[in-house]
């Protein structure tokens, strides 16, 4: 289920009769093709499909226009993903080198109203979240340029990598009528859950929260890969975990929120902020 904000854009964008989303054409025409690439792309390993982790969706100016003098774009781009992650959820599908699977939306001015093309990128390669603060030159350089829309020759170079990632995010837990935690997130993967180990290693390069919680709360209850301006969180314990009422969360079926989004595990409420 979209959350509220996506679901007041697409509401404004493209109003029903009854007050459920009507998915435009825009938007199913945008499903259907980076379904389409994906599949043209995909490699079947033994039981598991491989698909490519970065898509990119370009739209003509006056589309692309349109969506950002709404500030329509992100929710466009985040709704887009979350329908991909759902279809990879099902299908037995990962991305090579099981990289977050994320959708970009740019403007492509050889493109007229109601044209849409989609492309495959590199993934973005990122240092290693357990030293943020090593030297750039201890990194090899990767090829993850972007082409420059309307000259196929050119190309942008990869962004030398930062010397150290900022806190963007902020975990708030409350529950028990109190005050849990507050903690600062950096980008790359964190495990939150009750305090203690619980016997399982931690994944690689994941660092972890330990909440003063009841039992009923896993100690490894939920994954949340922190990006720059969005999170996804996939509940990875035994404990119950929902948006709202009738949107609950499942093993193996990541959700992708915007700042603000407030999740409840259990009896304790987690909140996202910037």
């Amino acid at each position: 289920m979209p959350s509220s904000r996506i679901r007041a854009v697409f509401e404004t964008l493209f109003p029903s009769s009854d007050g459920t989303i009507e998915r435009s054409q825009l938007v199913q025409q945008s499903l259907r093709s980076l379904r389409m690439v994906r599949d043209q792309q995909t490699l079947v390993m033994g039981s598991t499909k491989r698909i490519p982790s970065r898509y990119e969706l370009r739209l003509s100016p006056e589309q692309f226009d349109q969506l950002q003098a709404m500030h329509a774009l992100r929710d466009l781009e985040i709704f887009l993903a979350d329908q991909l992650m759902k279809d990879s959820a099902s299908g037995g599908m990962r991305t090579f080198g099981d990289h977050l699977l994320r959708v970009a939306i740019a403007c492509d001015d050889t493109l007229t109203s109601g044209e849409l093309y989609t492309a495959t990128l590199p993934p973005e390669i990122r240092p290693p979240a357990a030293s943020p603060l090593a030297s750039p030159a201890a990194h090899p350089a990767h090829d993850d340029s972007t082409r420059v829309l309307g000259a196929p020759d050119s190309a942008i170079p990869p962004a030398p990598f930062p010397q150290a990632l900022p806190a963007v995010w902020r975990a708030i837990v409350e529950g028990d009528g109190r005050a849990i935690a507050n903690v600062e997130l950096t980008q790359g993967t964190w495990i939150i859950g009750r305090y203690g180990n619980s016997g399982t290693p931690l994944p690689e390069q994941c660092r972890k929260i330990d909440l003063d919680v009841r039992p009923t709360v896993s100690r490894q209850q939920l994954r949340v890969e922190v990006l720059e301006d969005s999170i996804v969180v996939e509940q990875i314990g035994k404990g119950r975990m929902w948006l709202a009422e009738n949107d609950h969360f499942r093993p193996g079926f990541p959700r992708t929120l915007l700042p603000g989004s407030l999740i409840h595990v259990e009896e304790y409420t987690i909140r996202f902020v910037r």
